[in-house]
């Protein structure tokens, strides 16, 4: 995929060209000292760059409209509606105590002999036939 750049209007337009574009665009705004009008061919018009209120990758483009949508980006990097409470932290915490859990499992099964396990294995079985002879594995 091609990567574009966004030029930022100050009436809110974009328009989007080429990186190479994108890169003598920036070129010429850092280096002027007043504005001037710069046609830019790829897309077949002219510009006053006083009007230019930024040029934006597309992810930096991304970003700033969420933003002006009234999201936010919490410190986990996921980004929030407006006036939504961030549980990230909360979420991060139960996926890793969750995989925390998963790995102990996996070692506590390492560990075990092939006696055990069959031993374990017969217990479970026993358990499901006892389920199912009390009725208890119906569906309502």
């Amino acid at each position: 995929m091609i990567e574009k750049i966004a030029i930022l209007m100050k009436n809110g337009l974009s328009h989007w060209v080429s990186n190479e574009i994108g890169d003598r665009l920036q070129d010429i705004l850092q280096k002027q000292a007043s504005h001037t009008f710069i046609k830019i061919k790829e897309l077949g018009i002219t510009i006053n760059t006083a009007e230019i209120a930024g040029v934006y990758t597309q992810s930096q483009y991304d970003d700033l409209m969420k933003i002006k949508q009234g999201m936010w980006q919490c410190q986990y990097k996921k980004w929030h509606t407006k006036r939504e409470t961030c549980n990230c932290a909360k979420e991060n915490a139960k996926i890793e105590r969750e995989k925390e859990e998963r790995r102990r499992e996996q070692e506590y099964e390492k560990n075990l002999t092939d006696e055990q396990k069959e031993k374990i294995s017969k217990k479970f079985q026993e358990l499901r036939e006892e389920i199912k002879r009390l009725g208890l594995n119906k569906r309502v």
